[in-house]
């Protein structure tokens, strides 16, 4: 067995074709239990399988065959060597299996459903890398509400959902993507900012803008204050981040906001994030979901989901 070293690092091994026939043909021969009935069915003369099997022994250095009359039998040396050839085989063949899989996941097209929150945020990155990756594969990608995105994925019209609250649904799997944390922000400059820490009457005591006020975490971020016997008083509320940021300045606001949607004004420092005592520890979760049938699902389908839980791996190890 040969190994080839190609450009990047990689490697090829090379498997004499002599070998896997010599392992095929004794394969045959234990099935058939005759040299004659192996020639005729793999279309070789009865020399050649000869030869081979021959060629077997001396490889390994012991006979594997003995003859009986006009039918040969396992030795058992044979009988053992018998269970590693089938093993062998039965990996070549899972081998390129995998490698087929491979190539189909580079082609066919692949519907992706998701909120506004993933379509505005975690997908753009994610999506330009996967296409960079696999080109051939044709995206399409609908923006909509939690329950139109698991709507679409349990009626078959999308191969893939992106939802923001663990779903309940019967009929789909959902994979956990991330938990993004929710983040007190504030813009820069603002009187906060000259604080080592804030409590929960500093936050309570300015303008609150309010994002997703439906959502599990604006609910669980309620119930913190309350523990502290404040009101969340809400000053405006806006359905996008990207609106309510614009008013942050203007009202000289707070907003609690999903880490992922601030990243970027975090790093420029035109937003600040507010350490606070006790923190609230909140974090919205963020969920993939498909239809039950895995193992129906195609090439691309698979080749994505594999893609995205390897993305917010690293997202969330990055926030760490």
């Amino acid at each position: 067995m040969g190994i080839k070293r190609l450009k990047q690092g990689r490697i090829r091994m090379r498997v004499p074709p002599l070998e896997i026939d010599l392992l095929k043909t004794f394969q045959r021969v234990v099935t058939s239990g005759s040299i004659s009935k192996t020639a005729e069915d793999m279309y070789l003369s009865v020399s050649t399988v000869t030869g081979r099997i021959k060629a077997l022994e001396d490889e390994v250095g012991v006979p594997l065959f003995v003859r009986t009359g006009r039918r040969i039998e396992l030795t058992d040396a044979g009988a053992a060597f018998v269970a590693y050839v089938e093993r062998f085989m039965d990996l070549i063949e899972e081998g390129r299996s995998r490698i087929h899989a491979r190539g189909m996941a580079h082609a066919g097209h692949l519907n992706i459903a998701a909120t506004p929150f993933f379509t505005s945020y975690m997908l753009p990155d994610m999506i330009r890398r996967f296409a960079k990756k696999f080109p051939k594969v044709r995206l399409k990608l609908s923006a909509c509400s939690n329950s139109q995105v698991l709507s679409l994925v349990t009626q078959g019209k999308a191969d893939i959902g992106m939802v923001q609250e663990q779903p309940q649904e019967k009929g789909l799997v959902r994979y956990p993507l991330l938990r993004d944390p929710v983040i007190p922000v504030v813009p820069k400059g603002h009187p906060l900012t000259r604080l080592e820490a804030i409590g929960p009457e500093d936050a309570a005591s300015c303008p609150i803008l309010g994002f997703d006020t439906r959502s599990e975490p604006w609910s669980l971020l309620e119930q913190w204050f309350a523990r502290h016997r404040l009101v969340l008083r809400v000053h405006m509320e806006f359905d996008h981040p990207e609106t309510l940021k614009r008013y942050l300045q203007p009202f000289g606001a707070i907003a609690f906001l999903p880490g992922l949607t601030v990243a970027e004004e975090l790093e420029s420092g035109d937003l600040v994030s507010l350490r606070m005592a006790p923190p609230p520890d909140i974090r919205s979760s963020l969920f993939m979901v498909s239809r039950s049938e895995a193992s129906n699902h195609a090439q691309a389908s698979q080749a994505f989901m594999e893609f995205a839980l390897r993305e917010a791996a690293e997202i969330a190890g990055g926030a760490e």
